[in-house]
């Protein structure tokens, strides 16, 4: 009996131990708070925020931004829905990363949860195209059965390391992202985005 208490014991005090993370020498494992910190730097690379999300969806953008700055990629498999092209665009982020072609900087200016009356609409109430308009958001939404979506919009610069892809270095960008859940799906993931 006594030597069942001990084994008990000891299995447990390690699972306690082996919970906890002992190694806090780079930022990447630090646990990133988007109110309390406006910048993170991890090996040269920056992500600033100078707006911070409000809610769950704009989070869950921000870590698409976040984990490329840390290049922490096979995170972007849980906010990112399991499709067959964005499991081959995270794949294709790593692989570019290891060849030295990477984001050096993000700098996100704003992100907005956008009402249907910003996306839904072509123009504005005085003819001229609007630059917010989503086209196809629903087409995704019918496809993958979403139960709950929120279009999350991000103002943003980029700055690149080495290379520049297909984005052009420090340039503003506004991109549109489709957020949502269908009835499989315990939290939101991203289903869409576009660049506008």
């Amino acid at each position: 009996m006594k030597f069942g208490l001990a084994l008990f014991c000891v299995v447990l005090l390690l699972s306690i131990f082996s919970c906890r993370s002992t190694d806090t020498s780079t930022p990447a494992n630090e646990k990133y708070s988007f109110t309390d910190k406006k910048e993170l730097k991890v090996d040269g690379r920056i992500l600033k925020l100078e707006d911070t999300p409000k809610t769950i969806p704009e989070e869950i953008v921000i870590k698409d931004f976040l984990y490329t700055i840390t290049a922490e990629f096979d995170k972007k498999y849980d906010i990112f829905a399991n499709i067959d092209s964005y499991v081959i665009l995270i794949r294709n982020e790593k692989l570019l990363f290891e060849e030295g072609i990477y984001a050096g900087s993000y700098i996100i200016h704003n992100i907005t949860t956008l009402s249907k009356e910003q996306y839904s609409r072509s123009t504005t109430a005085a003819g001229e195209f609007n630059p917010l308009y989503y086209w196809g958001y629903q087409h995704s939404v019918d496809e993958f059965g979403l139960t709950e979506y929120k279009i999350v919009n991000v103002d943003f610069s980029i700055g690149f390391a080495t290379g520049g892809m297909q984005w052009h270095d420090g340039r503003k960008y506004n991109k549109s992202f489709l957020v949502g859940k269908n009835s499989s799906d315990s939290t939101y993931k991203i289903y869409d985005f576009t660049t506008m």
